[in-house]
């Protein structure tokens, strides 16, 4: 993969899909920066208050965890994220979900292009930079 990009966040809250997914993103090369967060609530936080040069260019989100699920996650986050924040940013939801009502609900978040299922490959990860991410800096 020839792109890279700053940072990614990921929000999930299984260790093993956790560090699963973290090796797979640094040996993709996609970035070297992966964050993580347990839940929706911890997401918020970590955007909310981390600098600008380190906001996520990529958020990989899972939609079935405790405290704050991907729903919840993405109604915070375009209460409290500014627009002008949220256009730097692309939220793809990657989950287990084989529901039907769970694709047509994440279209109602304009700012969520893509709705995954688990588990993230090489392949998927290849494709969400070639869509998203042709303009970054290539390595």
């Amino acid at each position: 993969m020839s792109m890279k990009i700053d940072s990614v966040l990921l929000v999930e809250d299984s260790e093993i899909t956790i560090n699963y997914n973290k090796r797979l993103i640094k040996r993709s090369g996609l970035s070297d920066n992966v964050k993580t967060a347990l839940n929706g609530e911890d997401a918020i936080e970590y955007i909310l208050n981390v600098k600008d040069d380190s906001v996520p260019k990529l958020i990989l989100l899972d939609l079935n965890m405790p405290i704050l699920g991907g729903f919840g996650f993405l109604t915070k986050y375009q209460e409290l994220i500014s627009e002008e924040r949220r256009k730097d940013i692309v939220v793809v939801l990657l989950t287990t979900s084989i529901f039907d009502r769970d694709l047509i609900k994440s279209k109602e978040y304009a700012f969520v292009p893509l709705f995954l299922t688990k588990p993230l490959t090489y392949e998927k990860l290849k494709a969400i930079a070639d869509e998203h991410f042709t303009d970054e800096c290539k390595s």
